[in-house]
This record gives C-alpha cells, structure tokens and sequence, in this order.
C-alpha cells in the first residue's frame, strides 16, 4: 500500500511541477525554446531603446524654430530639440510656453524655414539628408553623420526602415559604394552610388 501511495505521490508531483513551469499553450517540451525566444525579444526591444539613447547622446542636436503642423490644420510655432521618448520610442519636441510635449503622430509635418521639411511618423520626423536614386532619411533636422540614419527609399518607392543588409542588397553592384559601406561610412556609400547613378 506505501508503494501505490509512493507512486500516485510521485505522479501528482510531476503532473503539479509540469502545470507550475509550463506557459498557455506551450508544450512542456518547448519551454526552453520558449524562454530563449521570449528573453531574446526582451533583449532586442531593450537592444532598440538603448540604440536610440546612445545615437541621440552622440548626435548634434540643435534648438531650432519650428513651424508645426498639427493633425487638425492648426498652426505652432516651438523653439525646441527635437527629444527622444525612450518609452514609446518617439520623438517630440518640447514648447517651453506650455511645458507639452508635441509627438510626431500628433502633427502632419514640421518645417525648420523653408528648406527642411520632416514629414510625420508614427514614431518620429523624417528629414531627407539624401536625394537620388537612394533617398536617406534623419531623424534629425540637421545632418549629423551616420547615427541619425533611420530610413531609406529607392526613387519614389515606399520609405524603409535603415538596415544595413537591405541597403548592401541596393549597393551591391557598386564597387565603389560598397568600399564605404563595408567600413559602416552608410551616408558615403549612399552619396557614391547616387553618384554613379546619376
């Protein structure tokens, strides 16, 4: 009689362990995998907001006036930076008169006189620091080198997120451009292949 007690003890326990550990609809032999998959995405989305933190800390980042146009038509005029909101991962600028943040989905676009244009997102300004057969965009109003880097568009195609490997798959064919490109120079492997494509 103890050992079938010993045994249905046994057998409880490991029913109790396996429902403790496991996740809703996770099969108990794919935890790990899913733990793995699940810190992997945590770490990237951590990986993503310290990217904008450390490209905004070693970026040029000017106090400018800028004209806002906001999502109803209205009109503002703020003198600010444009900031990062590492939480949402969006930027805003700041009115100093009414201390609000004004978010780039919140307005149509922004205008630093009449040259530079940022057209809304709905995580930031894009401002085009290229034109030709590659466009680039910063999410800066003032050219600051590489880190501002955040969109590309091939002509008048559809706006793309930077990344390196679909702008080597846009250069390839370029050995002049993917000299700077292998030495992350992306705004000069741009610049040469608009160059040679004129």
């Amino acid at each position: 009689m103890q050992k079938i007690f010993g045994f249905i003890t046994l057998g409880l326990l490991v029913l109790a362990v396996g429902k403790v550990y496991a996740q809703p609809g996770v099969g108990a032999t794919y935890i790990g995998d899913y733990s793995k998959m699940q810190s992997k995405e945590s770490a990237d989305k951590e990986m993503e907001n310290a990217n904008w933190i450390y490209r905004l800390q070693n970026l040029k980042n000017s106090k400018f006036n800028f004209v806002v146009t906001m999502k109803d038509n209205s009109v503002r005029a703020i003198r600010s930076k444009i900031y990062v909101d590492s939480v949402n991962n969006k930027t805003y600028l700041l009115d100093a008169e009414s201390k609000q943040k004004i978010y780039c989905n919140q307005t149509q676009k922004i205008n630093r006189g009449d040259a530079v244009t940022g057209m809304a997102t709905d995580s930031c300004w894009l401002f085009k620091i290229v034109s030709g057969k590659i466009n680039a965009y910063s999410f800066l109003s003032e050219s600051a080198g590489p880190f501002s880097l955040t969109a590309l568009q091939t002509g008048d195609g559809p706006i793309k997120n930077f990344d390196a490997r679909l702008l080597e798959q846009m250069i390839a064919d370029n050995p002049k451009a993917m000299k700077p490109f292998l030495k992350k120079d992306y705004l000069k492997a741009i610049e040469k292949f608009n160059g040679d494509n004129k």
